[in-house]
């Protein structure tokens, strides 16, 4: 007899945004890894330099967003 192991399946967080999906997130091409990213909604100016320095990904989400996402916004898709 098989066991169905997907119908004791519970996933958190399943209906919340994803990061990756938002306007604001910067894909960062050194890493390679979405968790590397960047969120362009939070950033900081460097007083020296003058510089604007993203907040990391993870720490956006945790630090600002939280769960729910509350700074989250859609890629807008193109029309080809």
């Amino acid at each position: 007899m098989r066991l169905n192991l997907f119908a004791f399946l519970i996933i958190k967080n399943a209906d919340k945004p994803i990061c990756n999906d938002c306007k604001y997130f910067k894909y960062d091409t050194i890493y390679n890894d979405l968790h590397f990213g960047k969120c362009a909604k939070f950033a900081n100016k460097d007083l020296i330099t003058g510089k604007i320095i993203f907040e990391d990904i993870q720490k956006a989400r945790v630090y600002h967003c939280g769960t729910n996402g509350t700074y989250y916004e859609p890629k807008m898709e193109s029309k080809i």
